[in-house]
């Protein structure tokens, strides 16, 4: 099974991106893809964006996880991007966000897209784990909390 931790890999981490809004938070995460997997970036963008019309996937807090179901995928793939600036997002609490946690599932995946998003929930959820993430000055540093919030049960702050 795919854990969140293996998910994020170094070169799956951005820090301080250019991302002002959603449109070039999607953009970022779908070329990289595209480069790293050769998937299509329009194509991501597009069920990205009609996955959050759907409804708003952030969380409060400051993080979202957007998500989206793409045919022919054979795996799940995760981005990690903490905006260099705030990003509006609908937020629950209505604050703007700046930790992204996106994924990509194939079309079919019920259960691992759900298992997916819950340790997600879970780990974007703990206020330490925020922290953490909003200090990390390298990739690496948010590999390692990643790695060790995903080992941790804790409830939501």
């Amino acid at each position: 099974m795919t854990t969140l931790a293996s998910l994020c890999s170094m070169d799956t981490i951005f820090l301080n991106a250019p991302v002002f809004n959603r449109q070039q938070l999607f953009t970022m995460a779908a070329r990289h893809w595209r480069h790293s997997h050769g998937l299509p970036a329009d194509e991501i963008v597009r069920r990205l964006e009609q996955r959050e019309q759907l409804g708003s996937t952030a969380l409060g807090s400051g993080v979202a996880v957007p998500h989206a179901r793409m045919p022919g995928l054979q795996e799940t793939l995760a981005v990690f991007i903490r905006a260099a600036r705030p990003v509006p997002f609908n937020a629950p609490d209505d604050k703007p966000v700046t930790q992204f946690l996106l994924l990509v599932v194939p079309e079919q995946a019920g259960k691992d897209l759900l298992q997916r998003l819950a340790e997600a929930v879970r780990v974007l959820g703990v206020r330490e784990f925020r922290e953490a993430v909003r200090q990390a000055v390298s990739a690496i540093e948010v590999s390692q909390a990643i790695r060790h919030y995903s080992g941790v049960s804790l409830s939501l702050c």
